[in-house]
């Protein structure tokens, strides 16, 4: 692990990309609360540099999406691009859809694609032997980040922590490593972080109402982010972390989590899981639709959590894509997206070098299925594969399905 080196990249991007002197950035980030804060952070320092700024939350950098956005042909030809939380699976398709060379700045943790673009200045700690799972959360990256644009950033350290923290790769009992604990430390020093006994808070204002305890606090950017994406949730979400979580974001969430909850709930009274071969599968009908495609990557963690699949299975969900993109003229192609974690017993295995990760399974089987794969770690991970939507939201059944077949037994031979 070599902390320093990677903190010397990170701030020789930034400095790269201010003399660049762009017209305006287009931002593409993630939903979750890692990407929401990064999101946040990146917009904040933006906004200091005085660059404009067009944002886009997306669930995942959908190929169709990126093309769109990326292949505007009335795109300023000195706008850059930074992708933050997500890209790093798919750089090739991100190089190919740019076809006005515009810089791009890929600011993330999860797994690289082989033989990274040179068209594309990637910040990831996997590239500098930190680990991206624990030590370094794609916040984190665009905290530092932001610190190199200007020193005056330093106070938006207090959102990495919750992007961290949203990632579980700092604790509730606030045990961090690398990158991680050296940006709690500045944020804890700023001012912006508060350490209780048992607990961390984030403070806005010192005014005793818009400081939060970052457990609930993360519970409730997810909701916002996740639940609420086709519904304006990313938005409010942003909004609420870059001014203090009062008491109206909290009551927009719960009204979004309330709704998955019920949703949820009907589903593990009546889930229907299928055992083949180490994997448990599962597909999700149209309740989840309003919800967005995280639903089912929180399912397969509850499933686990409740012991309802072997410990040492991989779990897979499925769950329909929904068409549209909020806030852009794009339609999504019918595909599935699937996302995929270990069981307890079997995520020990892959730690120890004696399973197949996550990562490498969805990559080689989602290349065989025509699938494109982004956000990866050893243990959990998702993908889409091109299955027609209709079948699957119509719950006609996993085994009625030839390409969830395939894609099963693909797994299955690796």
């Amino acid at each position: 692990m070599n902390l320093d080196t990677f903190q010397n990249v990170i701030t020789r991007a930034a400095a790269n990309l201010l003399a660049i002197t762009p017209s305006a950035v287009l931002l593409l980030h993630h939903n979750d609360a890692d990407g929401l804060t990064s999101g946040a952070i990146l917009s904040k320092a933006f906004e200091r540099s005085q660059i404009p700024m067009r944002r886009v939350c997306l669930e995942k950098p959908y190929p169709e999406v990126v093309q769109h956005l990326l292949g505007d042909p009335d795109i300023d030809p000195k706008t850059i691009v930074v992708i933050a939380d997500f890209g790093s699976g798919m750089l090739a398709t991100i190089a190919a859809a740019n076809r006005s060379a515009l810089p791009i700045f890929v600011l993330d943790h999860h797994t690289l694609s082989n033989d990274p673009p040179p068209s594309i200045t990637i910040v990831n700690p996997r590239q500098h032997s930190v680990n991206g799972d624990s030590e370094c959360s794609a916040a984190m990256v665009c905290a530092f980040f932001a610190a190199g644009l200007g020193e005056y950033n330093s106070d938006l350290f207090k959102l990495a922590v919750v992007g961290a923290c949203g990632d579980h790769q700092i604790s509730a009992l606030k045990i961090a490593s690398g990158l991680n604990a050296l940006g709690l430390e500045y944020a804890v020093a700023e001012g912006g972080v508060r350490t209780l006994d048992d607990s961390l808070s984030v403070v806005w204002k010192d005014d005793g109402h818009t400081t939060r305890e970052i457990s609930s606090l993360v519970g409730e950017v997810d909701a916002l982010g996740a639940y609420g994406y086709l519904r304006g949730g990313t938005d409010v979400a942003i909004k609420g972390l870059l001014e203090g979580f009062d008491q109206r974001y909290i009551a927009s969430a719960s009204s979004f989590r309330n709704e998955f909850d019920l949703a949820r709930d009907n589903f593990l009274r009546s889930a229907v899981i299928h055992s083949e071969s180490g994997f448990s599968w599962f597909a999700l009908d149209q309740q989840f639709t309003p919800f967005g495609v995280k639903s089912v990557g929180l399912l397969c963690e509850q499933l686990i959590a409740r012991g309802s699949i072997p410990r040492d299975h991989y779990v897979i969900g499925f769950q329909a894509l929904n068409a549209t993109v909020p806030g852009l003229a794009v339609t999504l192609n019918p595909g599935v997206k699937i996302s995929m974690r270990a069981g307890p017993e079997l995520a020990e295995a892959i730690a120890m070098g004696q399973s197949k990760s996550v990562a490498t399974l969805l990559t080689e089987a989602t290349s065989r299925c025509s699938g494109f794969i982004d956000a990866c770690h050893q243990a959990a991970g998702a993908a889409t594969i091109p299955v027609a939507a209709a079948q699957l939201a119509n719950n006609a059944g996993l085994e009625s399905i030839e390409n969830v077949q395939v894609f099963i037994r693909e797994l299955a031979m690796l």
